[in-house]
């Protein structure tokens, strides 16, 4: 009787060693992995450090991302920005609302903005400003020109 229980024992014990084991390899994975993803982002953050603890403004200039919508045709582009659709709910598409935008600069922020308020029942009208310039009214055209009720 005692035989088998030291072979529960250890049949007990190694296996929570096992266990410990794969589980503390799997925690190391994202380590391993996250410099095919996340290296410019870590270089950015560095550098964005530097700056802060400088004289130098702790931010970057420019457009952070590329409009992906240069080369990408529109379906998917809305795919790829998991744009809703369909209506959510019979209710929703029974009462479509009506939004109208203003824009004249930061086409990052309309696009993030955009992508947050759209509802494929809804109706935008988007009224880019005279002020803006060529490629910002080029870029906002090209972007609505993927919804059929903007």
């Amino acid at each position: 009787m005692n035989f088998w229980r030291y072979c529960l024992f250890a049949f007990a014990v190694f296996s929570a060693l096992l266990f410990v084991i794969l589980y503390n390899s799997q925690l190391h994975l994202p380590a391993r992995f996250g410099s095919l993803n996340g290296s410019r982002h870590k270089y950015l953050g560095i550098h964005a450090c530097d700056y802060a603890l400088g004289d130098q403004p702790p931010f970057l200039w420019g457009r952070t991302l590329p409009s992906p919508l240069g080369s990408v045709p529109c379906k998917d582009y809305l795919t790829q920005n998991h744009y809703i659709t369909s209506p959510l709910s019979e209710e929703e598409a029974a009462f479509p609302l009506a939004y109208v935008m203003v824009i004249h600069k930061d086409f990052d922020t309309f696009q993030r903005l955009f992508r947050a308020v759209y509802m494929p029942q809804n109706v935008y009208c988007v009224h880019v400003d005279e002020k803006a310039t060529v490629e910002f009214k080029k870029s906002v055209e090209q972007l609505l020109s993927c919804f059929p009720n903007a």
